[in-house]
């Protein structure tokens, strides 16, 4: 069952906004050619949500987060591989229909439920799944040839 980003981001904001004491920055995709399409769900949003300026980078971005949280895209992977806690949110997906490689590799947690989403964040939140030492295993020396490696074994 394919999903779209529009749907994705109505239930993030619907998720999240059952949450307290977080605030939200939003990058969206470089490529994206509608920028203006999410301004009315954000501005009727109950949480305040930040659009991270043009230009940001994920590096700056990154640092200060607590929870990455997006669909299946570059971005989860790096965030994943820079030991942040990260949540994939595919609606109507199965694992083996999900293409992100961090959550083949336990890097990042999916989702492919609404039902399952807030309580997913939750938990990544309280427990902030942070995963350096996996992440150090494919950044560090040699991490061209274990990914080939692990990418040959799957």
């Amino acid at each position: 069952m394919p999903f779209d980003e529009l749907q994705v981001f109505t239930d993030l904001l619907s998720a999240i906004s059952l949450l307290q004491d977080i605030q939200i920055i939003i990058k969206l995709h470089p490529g994206s050619r509608r920028p203006h399409r999410y301004d009315s769900l954000i501005e009727s949003a109950e949480t305040r949500i930040i659009l991270a300026p043009q230009g940001c980078t994920m590096d700056s971005l990154l640092a200060k987060a607590d929870l990455v949280v997006g669909m299946n895209s570059a971005g989860l992977f790096e965030a994943a591989l820079r030991g942040r806690p990260v949540v994939s949110y595919q609606p109507g997906q199965t694992r083996y229909m999900d293409p992100l490689m961090s959550n083949r590799l336990g890097l990042s947690v999916p989702v492919y439920s609404m039902k399952k989403l807030i309580p997913v964040i939750k938990r990544v939140l309280s427990e902030r799944l942070k995963r350096p030492i996996a992440a150090k295993a494919y950044t560090h020396s040699g991490a061209t040839k274990k990914i080939i490696s692990l990418l040959e074994s799957i």
